[in-house]
Order: structure tokens, then C-alpha cells, then sequence
């Protein structure tokens, strides 16, 4: 699909301008790269490492919940710092290193498993350690984005700059979820080996991205910038816009009900009531995935979507639905369509509340605000994994989802009745963003009536 901006009426180019929007689209589609050599990884760990955990080594619903936890977990302590150290360094440079820094752990993990010394234990360290990697990767690679488009001159607006890239993602790990099926004829190391190889092409991809210019940050006289004195900055950033705000909260209270359910509740369901496999896992993961891609794909061919929030309350709304549905006993085929409806809603909401991020963001702090976003969806996970697991423990697996259905429904119904989220158009995000970091509106704010 071409990467042309769908947004814009047709112009006439001069032959400069055409050039240099040619080499900023080349820019651009280095960064897709980027995106999809840590993606074509991370969909098959999401799908082996569960079925290591539940199936090879079966464990009960708490261990995988705690397994869940040590792979998510490290988002809690140090997606913040991730997002400070991306704002302060070369993020290309950085990348790079963090890229190459994740073959290793895969590499491990293979050899372990070859030589039939899988322990609890190592996938334990395993999580810890791709844990603490993605902490400070996503919130790198995500602000990049914005400089990579607005500084190569393709003419793509950010909305759908995040749209393609959500989608690349998508596919990416939609990709990845296929190879991990091949588990079942290949084995499980040589899949591990594939993610190891997959993350290397990364280091390469992000050196052909163009370089971000950061314009260092003053700090006021007589004191030093901080690493926690920076992510309370960033704090309070965040609750001085309301878009920014309702958009972090939401995506927070999602993360904990909808992908705890995922992580726990989902696995030990196709265990115990559909047989377990490396296949099943496989199955249900490609259906939820392949509605992300086709969400995405869909957001891509219609363009520019002026009520993000109406379009991610509705997303909400329609998990809530899909949640009750997974409630209840039924073939295998079906959860595989509930799976793929959900992965459609996933799709709509991730696509939405990044871009209404990337685009309330001030450029200076963006890597910060994106990293307490993505603590949204990353560091929910891990309360709602936790949670679940006792769920799932005390009611079953089907029963539990009673708890995403009902949890999701009250947060569509709050934000209905006590935000502004459903009528919010883009136009308007943008324009608070220029009203409160525009240059001269912090001078203008403490100027004296």
C-alpha cells in the first residue's frame, strides 16, 4: 500500500519539491522498518513465551499471571526513565544499542531450551530482561516518529503517519505469530533464533532515519535537571492538558482490564477448556492480531479520523460486548472470531489514543509523555495480570471475563457523562497543544492581568 499522503488533494510538484518528498517517504519507510524488526520478534514471544509458561511447563493461573508480570512488569519502574533518557540523548544512537542489546536474551532463552534446561526460573530472567530492553526502546522509537516526518518532507500528517506505523506494527507481529506457529514442525529455538535476528535488522534500519535535533532544555539557574525532577515535569505536563489527560487515563484503566485478560484469563482458557499446543496458542493469537492489521488497515484507507475519542469510546464499548461473549462456553472457532473482533477494537483504540498523543505532545517533552502513555497499556498490564490470576484462580477462566466486561462498560459510561472525549475533534487537541506550549504562552500565562 502506498504511504502517500491520502489526507491532501493531488498538487502539481515542482522537481525539487518531488524530490524532496521521495527521500522524506525513503525516511519514512526506514522507520517502518525500525518498527517492524522489533514487532516480527515480539509477536512470536507473544506467543511461545505464554505457552512455555502455561503449557510446556504448566503452571497455575497465579505462576502465569507472575510470569506475565516479570515480562511487563519492568514498565513500571522504568518506562518513565526510558522516556527522560530518550528525550535527553541520540535517539538513534541509542536504538541502535538497545537493538543489539535484545538479540542476547533470545539467544539464551534457544540455547536453554535446546540443551532441555527450560526452568521457570529463565523465563523469569528472560521477561525481566526484554522487559527492561522495551522499557526504554518503545518510548525512544515512538518519539522519533514526529521528527522523522516532519523533518524529511513527505508530506504525510502525523495522524496517519501513526496509522501506517500502527499498521506496520500489526503485520509485523502478525508475521510473527505465523513463524512462532511453526514451532509445532521446527521447535521452539530455532523461532528464538528468528526474534534474535529480526532485532539486529533494527540496529541497521534506524541509522538510515534522518537525525533528530533536539534543542537542549535550560534549567533554572543555580540548579541541575534530574531524572525524577524531569518525569514530575512531565507529570505535570500531562494534567495541564485535558486531552493528554483523559487520553493517559484511559488507555491506563484498558490496559488493566482488557490486556490482563489477554495475558492470563485467554492462555489458561485454550489450556484447560480447548486443549492447549503450541497451535491453539498460536491460533487464538493470529485472530486477535489479524484484527488489529485489518483495524488498521482500515483506519489507513480512510484517512484523517476528526473524533479520535468518539471512535476509541466506541472501541471500548465494543470490548465490553466481546468480553461478555468470551463468558460464556462455546467451540473453538467462535473464540477465534471473538479474538479477531477484539484484536479489531485493539486496533482502533491503540491507533487512536497514539496519535491523539503524538499530536497533544510538545516536541521537547514527547518522548516523556509518550513513555507515561505507554505506561498506560505496558504498565497496566501487570496490575490487571496479577489481578487476573487470582481471578481466574477462584471463578474460572470463562467467568472472569465477566470482570473486563463490566470494567470496560463503566469506563465508556464515565467518559460519556464526565468528559468532553466523545465530542472532542482533533482540530481542537491540536489547538490546546499551540495554546499551552506555543513559544512565549508560558510568558503569557504568568504576565500579570
Amino acid at each position: 500500500m502506498s504511504i502517500a499522503n491520502r489526507d491532501e488533494p493531488a498538487l502539481s510538484e515542482a522537481p525539487g519539491e518531488a524530490a524532496q518528498r521521495a527521500r522524506g517517504l525513503a525516511q519514512f519507510r526506514w522507520y517502518l522498518a525500525l518498527q517492524a524488526s522489533w514487532f516480527l520478534g515480539f509477536g512470536s514471544q507473544m506467543v511461545l513465551f505464554p505457552y512455555l509458561v502455561a503449557d510446556r511447563l504448566a503452571m497455575p493461573p497465579q505462576m502465569v499471571g507472575y510470569a506475565q508480570v516479570a515480562l511487563m512488569g519492568p514498565s513500571l519502574l522504568l518506562l518513565l526513565v526510558g522516556g527522560v533518557t530518550a528525550d535527553r540523548v541520540d535517539t538513534r544512537r541509542l536504538l541502535t544499542r538497545l537493538h543489539l542489546l535484545a538479540t542476547v536474551p533470545p539467544l539464551a532463552l534457544a540455547g536453554l531450551i535446546a540443551a532441555d534446561a527450560l526452568s521457570y526460573g529463565a523465563l523469569i530472567a528472560f521477561g525481566l530482561a526484554m522487559g527492561t530492553i522495551s522499557a526504554f526502546t518503545m518510548p525512544a522509537r515512538d518519539s522519533l516518529l514526529t521528527p522523522v516526518v516532519q523533518a524529511g518532507g513527505s508530506g504525510l500528517t502525523i495522524q496517519r503517519a501513526v496509522m501506517l506505523a500502527n499498521m506496520t506494527q500489526f503485520g509485523a507481529q502478525l508475521t510473527g505469530m505465523i513463524v512462532a506457529s511453526l514451532a509445532t514442525f521446527v521447535g521452539v529455538p530455532p523461532i528464538f533464533v528468528y526474534q534474535s535476528v529480526a532485532l539486529a535488522t533494527g540496529a541497521y534500519s534506524v541509522t538510515r532515519t534522518p537525525p533528530v535535533q533536539r534543542a537542549p532544555e535550560a534549567a533554572p539557574a543555580g540548579t541541575r535537571r534530574t531524572t525524577v525532577g524531569d518525569i514530575g515535569e512531565a507529570f505535570g505536563l500531562l494534567l495541564r492538558s485535558q486531552s493528554l489527560t483523559v487520553v493517559t487515563a484511559t488507555v491506563f484503566a484498558v490496559g488493566v482490564l482488557a490486556i490482563g485478560s489477554f495475558l492470563v484469563a485467554m492462555p489458561i482458557l485454550v489450556r484447560d477448556e480447548y486443549g492447549g499446543g503450541s497451535a491453539r496458542f498460536a491460533t487464538f493469537s493470529l485472530c486477535f492480531w489479524s484484527g488489529t492489521f485489518s483495524a488498521a488497515i482500515a483506519l489507513t484507507r480512510k484517512g484523517r479520523i476528526s473524533r479520535p475519542g468518539r471512535a476509541m469510546m466506541a472501541s471500548i464499548m465494543t470490548s465490553s460486548a466481546i468480553s461478555l461473549g468470551l463468558s460464556v462456553p462455546g467451540p473453538f472457532w467462535l473464540l477465534g472470531i471473538l479474538s479477531y473482533c477484539w484484536g479489531c477494537c485493539a486496533g482502533v483504540n491503540m491507533t487512536m489514543s497514539r496519535s491523539l498523543i503524538q499530536e497533544a505532545a510538545p516536541f521537547a517533552q514527547r518522548a516523556r509523555l509518550l513513555s507515561i502513555y505507554q505506561l498506560g497499556y505496558m504498565g497496566g498490564a501487570p496490575v490487571g495480570a496479577t489481578a487476573m490470576g487470582f481471578v481466574v484462580a477462584e471463578i474460572g477462566p470463562h467467568a472472569a471475563f465477566y470482570v473486563p466486561s463490566a470494567g470496560l462498560a463503566a469506563i465508556a459510561l464515565v467518559l460519556f457523562t464526565r468528559t468532553r472525549f466523545w465530542s472532542m475533534t482533533l482540530a481542537e487537541v491540536v489547538a490546546e497543544r499551540d495554546r499551552l506550549w506555543a513559544p512565549g504562552a508560558e510568558a503569557a500565562r504568568e504576565r500579570p492581568a
